[in-house]
């Protein structure tokens, strides 16, 4: 549900199931920078954060965020991610 409600970029809905949603939150995050949803508000920001924590999850994101051309979804891993070597272990599909 999460995914269809990034899609449609419905914000009310994304604010209502980002902070229970549990899987496939690498998806979320690619999903976010392809369909440009604003990552600074309150619920997103938190599934952010939550979903970084989870290694796959974060160098999902990392990817979506070099192939969608999102540098602030790349700052927000880099700042709340605990394993700064998804960075180096990923860097020539990040480049590419």
């Amino acid at each position: 549900a999460l995914m269809y409600a990034i899609q449609s970029q419905c914000l009310t809905t994304i604010n209502l199931l980002a902070p229970v949603t549990q899987v496939n939150l690498g998806g979320a995050l690619r999903r976010l920078t392809r369909f440009k949803v604003e990552l600074m508000t309150g619920e997103i920001k938190q599934l952010v954060e939550r979903a970084v924590q989870d290694r796959e999850a974060a160098i999902h994101g990392l990817e979506g965020a070099a192939l969608y051309g999102s540098s602030a979804l790349i700052a927000i891993i880099a700042q709340y991610t605990n394993d700064h070597s998804i960075f180096e272990a990923n860097k020539l599909k990040i480049w590419k």
